[in-house]
This record gives C-alpha cells, structure tokens and sequence, in this order.
C-alpha cells in the first residue's frame, strides 16, 4: 500500500504500516481509488499560475460554533459491502484539510448525491472534533441558503461509526478553473455576473463566502452557475460580535487585505466585493492578484495590497481597481453596485464593436461611391443606422458620435453630387461645425438650381406651346421626385427624433433595463444565431433577407425563459411580413399565432390576438429607397407597435401572452434588414432552450 491512502469506509489517512486494514476503523482496504495530493510540494512548482493560486490550499478558520439543529444516524457503506445502508459510497471526488467528499447513492429516494464526511485521524483527538464541528457549521449554514446558485443540502447525519457527515447534490460537469482555457472574455464575464447573482443573496441572509475564486465555482453541463464550498462562510454578525475567533482564513492569493490581517471587525461583504474583484483581475491577466511562491509570502501581499502584474487599464480594469481597494469603504457599496459596472463595460464594449463595424461599412461605401454607376444610398444609410444603434447601447460613446457625424456628412455629400439637395441638407446639423463646409456647397448647389430654372422659364416663355407643356411635365415630375424626397426627409426626421428620445432615456436612467440578445443586418448573408426555419426558403440579396420561392418563407428565434420582448425590423417597400410573438412553433409554422400575439405589416398594420383584431389602422404610403422601421414592445400584459418613430397601436391589453418564440412570416419576394431582439436584463443571462419543429 502507498502512503497516505484514503480509507474507502471512514475516511482517515493510513500510513503504509497498515497495508491490510485501516487502523482507524479496522476496515479491509482495498486498492485506492484516489491519492491524495501534497499540497506544499505542489506549491514549490516552477509553474508561475500553479505557484500563485491553483495547487495552494485555502487556509483553514478555527472551526464555527454550531447553533444546533438535528442530526440523524445514518448507515454509510462502500460499493463493495451493501448491506442495504441509507447511503452506499462510491468513490471520493475530492478532500480537504477538514473532510472528504465522496460521490453516493440515497437507498430510499435512488438518486446519486455528494456526500462530505468529516476526516477521521488516528491519534490526535482533538482534530477529530474539530473537523466534526466545523463540517456540521458548513452543513447548517450552507443549507440555510437557498438560491439556485448555491448547492443545496439534503441531510445532515452522523454515520454508525460517529463521523458526522451531510449529503448534498451530486454536481456534474467541472470548476470554472478546469474549463478556464475554454472560454473567452465575454464567456468568463457572464458566469461571473451569475455568480454575483448568488453571493448577493447570501449577503441578503448576512451571509460571507471568504472563498470565492473560479476553482470554488461549479459550471453544469445545463448552463448551472453554482457556487460551492461554504467551508469558511461567516454570519457577518458573529465576526462582528466576536463570537467566533478567525485567522487569515481563504486562499492567499486572492485575500482581501482585512482578511490576511485577520481583521474581523473589517470584515465583511466588501470582503466578498474584493475577491470578485480578484476574480475580474484574473480573467483580464489570467493571473491572480497577490504574487509569491511561499503562503507566508502571498499572505504578506494580501494583507500590504500587493497587486502584480499591474491592473489593466480600460473600463473592466477601472471596476476591477476599485473593487481591490485596500480599504472596504472605498469599494463598491455592494454587489449589485459592482454588477452594474460590469453590465455597463458589457454595453459599452458591444457599443464599440457596432461602431467598429459601421466604420467599416462607410469605408467600403465611401469606396464604391468612387465607382462608375454606384448611384446607391445603402451604404451610407447602413453606416448611419449602425452608429445611431451603437450610440443607443452607450451614449457617451465618443468615437460613435465622431462616426455618425462622418457619416452624415459622407451620405450628404454623396446625394449633393446626385442632386438630392433637400435629402443631402437634412442630414447635416446646424450645431455641428465639421458640417458648415458642406451646408454651403449645398446652398450654392441650390441657387445655381434657382438660376437654371429661371433660364427654362425664360426659354419657355420664349418658344412654342409645345416647349410650355415640355416645362408643365418637367415641373410636374420635379414636384413628385421633390414629394418623394420631403417623404424621406420627414420620416427618417421622425424616425431620428423617436429613436434620440428612446437614447436620452437610457441616459437618464443609470440602470439599463433591455440587453440585446440578437443584432444581425445580414451583411455577412448569415441567418440570426438559433434561428430556425420552419417553411418556405430564406435567401439574401444587396445584405437584405429575402423570402424566396412562392410560398411563404417562415422562420422562428428562440428567447430565454422571458417576460417581456423587444423587436424591430426594416421591411423594405411592397413587402408583407408578420411577427409573431408566441411559444407554439407548430403554430408559427403554419403562418398563425394561436394563443400568441401576430403583429401584419403591409398597406396596413393589423394586430391580431387570438382569431381577433385587437387593433387596425392605415400606414403612409410606402416610400421607395426607404425601408420601414417596425418596433414592437411586448411583455405578459401589454403591447406597443411604433412604424417609422410614430406609435401606431399603444397599450394593447394581451394578457396572459407567453414570449418564448419570436416567429417571421414574409410573402415571397419581401426583403427584410437590421433586426433586433431585446429582453430584460434579468432575463438575458438564462439559457435559450432548444425550438422542437
């Protein structure tokens, strides 16, 4: 037998002089199933990250008074002796300095469960209780926290040797430590929101986890965000109440200062505040805050706020400094504060990269611009509308600002040298002085057009009746382009002004209330993400979807497990399309909403509820070379339909209106551009589930 080897019934560490039967127990040992592992040799390693974090175990608190509670015998048993017990042992999943975590079956519910059962020592009596008293204090308090993101306890027990145990959910899938190289930035950001979400509610119950680091994060297979290992949690009021005697208990090298100090009275859920803030440190330097290769030396990093390599800078490394500082009043006020941040880097960054690409649509239309016969606006007006939806995610974001500008500008001077005077002045600004130069090419451009229409009026007077009624068909063919182009100019106004409302709104409130879960404006002739098509034949053209083929094209998009929705769409002109909000994909199937909400877009907008109308109502005749923008705003209740910027139906009651699918429903030949999804926030982080046909 090997030294150190596990014993399969009780737990203890036997030493290689017992290689027959445990000589705590005096049960037959068979061949191990796990070695454990030497924690300070590991920690010796050359591997810098190994050094600093992962093989360095968390320092353990003096073991927490128990408040009392129920404790039952239970029988514990091996896989190779039965015996009928209440819980049959399989094999250990892992062990600490207090206990060892075995994976088991329940007998009377026939389910697998986790079982952590206090370590057995040979000599030193005193350590024995120790461990019993601490693995009961974890039981109690971890099973007083019930919250999706906490592992919930099932039983507390003692086993009919005397060890004390509890039984938790058996978790599968791994840490986030083991699957940290899997995930990029965005990945690691969203599981740590999640993780927010239960650290904020065990500080709700005046509760401190003193743990949290990503090897103490638990990531299912099904999406779960779980934090485990409850081992060091705290009520805030004990440490304050000198009512349990603490030490510099966590892990080194992600301690809060007041935490390697041992500073109870400091203590508390800005504690907490500090380690998620090491945790945002370690996924922007893949490192952990407090260097050394020794415990004492992290330990005297922590507690001297000893932070290496330095914090990045940018956003994310602005929130992650001050949720570092060394002291806990200059941190976050709490956690959700800190969540907010983080939400508004997430906003922040999708801002950017929308502004990103907007430049890059006006460089390629400013490239075709140069090219013969290349008399289109569609360039231009697609980098126009993506700088507006950046500067919708993040009014303050400057570089959008700067681009739209550019934009208008580059789209101005474009239908200047086309002739669209009246379209090329509404898109400048009289506020912004990058635009005077062009404001003037433009009113030159008009009187030399006032000049030349006085010349024909001369010219007409001048000749025949049949050069008169040549200049009565030029007016009357003048007056419908210059129709047409007043169209455009007053609706893209209005569209401007509906959408600069909804920007100053999200400004004044500091807590955005919609997250985009789909952007898609089929440049990259690719369908939205989960999309499914469920009749018909989806192509694209010029970066527009088209319902192709001669019947029609039906398509639907999952949501997460939502209340409310968010959707707009460009529907280009002679094009009928419905949106249909429901959960019954064999219903969107066949082109009908059933129990949903069905939203018809043609000559006419009709909302339908049900087999009724709930509301009808005539649009403005369609303008060509300008798609119209259809905004719907739905939850359980209520709903809201905007054309253009105009509110066209307004609280329309649905209720009872289940928002699980989003469905598409277009005439053959109907071109479809820049659709966007919204849900609430809260609803954003949840898994989409998979569309049966």
């Amino acid at each position: 037998m090997k030294p150190g080897q596990v014993c399969q019934r009780c737990g203890a560490v036997v030493a290689a002089t017992s290689p027959i039967a445990c000589t705590a127990c005096g049960a037959p040992l068979p061949p191990p199933a796990v070695q454990p592992a030497t924690v300070m040799a590991e920690v010796a390693a050359p591997d810098r990250r190994a050094a600093r974090l992962s093989r360095l175990p968390t320092i353990p608190d003096l073991p927490a008074r128990r408040r009392g509670g129920s404790v039952r015998l239970r029988h514990l048993a091996p896989p190779f002796n039965p015996g009928g017990p209440d819980y049959e042992l399989h094999a250990v999943l892992g062990e600490g300095g207090m206990g060892v975590v075995w994976s088991a079956r329940q007998a009377g519910l026939e389910r697998e469960v986790a079982i952590k059962r206090a370590r057995r020592a040979v000599a030193v009596e005193r350590v024995v209780d120790g461990a019993a008293e601490q693995l009961l204090a974890e039981a109690e308090l971890t099973g007083s926290l019930e919250h999706p993101g906490i592992v919930p306890v099932h039983e507390v027990g003692v086993d009919q040797d005397g060890v004390p145990f509890y039984a938790m959910r058996r978790l599968r899938g791994r840490t986030w430590m083991e699957r940290w190289r899997e995930l990029d930035q965005r990945q690691h950001l969203d599981v740590l929101l999640r993780v927010c979400d239960a650290v904020a509610y065990a500080h709700g119950q005046g509760v401190i986890h003193r743990d949290l680091k990503p090897g103490n994060v638990f990531l299912g297979e099904y999406g779960e965000v779980v934090v485990f290992d409850w081992g060091l949690a705290a009520r805030v009021a004990d440490l304050h109440a000198g009512e349990r005697r603490v030490m510099a208990s966590g892990t080194p090298a992600y301690m809060a200062p007041e935490m390697a100090r041992a500073d109870a009275h400091q203590m508390g859920p800005r504690s907490d505040l500090y380690l998620l803030g090491a945790t945002l440190f370690e996924i922007l330097t893949d490192v952990p805050p407090h260097p050394g290769q020794e415990t004492t030396d992290i330990l005297i990093a922590a507690a001297e706020n000893v932070i290496e390599p330095a914090i990045p800078a940018g956003e994310l490394g602005d929130v992650a400094r001050r949720a570092m500082a060394a002291a806990p009043a200059d941190r976050y006020a709490d956690v959700r504060a800190f969540q907010a941040a983080l939400r508004t880097c997430l906003d922040h960054q999708e801002s950017v990269a929308l502004a990103s690409r907007a430049a890059e649509r006006l460089a390629a239309a400013e490239r075709l611009a140069t090219g013969e016969g290349s008399g289109s606006y569609d360039g231009f007006a697609r980098a126009v509308h993506g700088y507006e939806d950046a500067l919708d995610l993040w009014p303050g974001n400057h570089e959008a600002t700067a681009g739209l500008s550019r934009a208008r500008l580059a789209f101005a001077a474009r239908a200047r040298e086309a002739g669209d005077l009246d379209l090329a002045g509404g898109l400048l600004s009289v506020e912004d002085p990058g635009h005077h130069g062009e404001r003037e090419r433009i009113a030159l451009r008009r009187v030399q057009r006032l000049r030349r229409r006085r010349a024909l009026k001369i010219l007409a007077w001048s000749t025949g009746m049949l050069v008169a009624v040549l200049i009565v068909s030029l007016v009357l063919g003048f007056l419908a382009v210059s129709r047409q182009r007043d169209l455009i100019l007053r609706i893209s106004n209005e569209r401007d002004s509906a959408e600069a409302a909804l920007a100053r709104k999200a400004l004044d409130d500091p807590h955005r209330m919609w997250r985009r879960l789909i952007q898609a404006d089929f440049a990259d002739d690719r369908m939205p993400a989960h999309a499914r098509v469920l009749a018909g034949r989806w192509g694209f053209a010029a970066s527009a979807l088209v319902a192709e083929g001669d019947k029609p094209a039906i398509m639907t998009l999952p949501l997460p497990d939502t209340a409310a929705a968010l959707v707009q769409i460009d529907v280009e002109p002679g094009g009928r399309l419905g949106v249909i909000v429901n959960d019954e994909p064999g219903e969107i199937a066949g082109g009908q909403p059933g129990a949903g909400l069905m939203i018809a877009v043609d000559r006419y907008l009709t909302v339908y509820r049900v087999g009724q109308v709930l509301a009808s109502a005539a649009l403005p005749e369609a303008v060509d070379g300008l798609a119209r923008r259809i905004r719907i705003e739905v939850d359980q209740e209520r709903a809201r339909v905007m054309v253009d910027g105009t509110e066209v139906a307004a609280d329309l009651a649905v209720g009872g209106l289940r928002c699980g699918l989003v469905g598409l429903v277009a005439d053959p030949g109907t071109k479809l551009d820049n659709l966007k999804i919204e849900v609430p926030w809260d609803d954003a982080d949840r898994p989409i589930p998979p569309v049966q046909p």
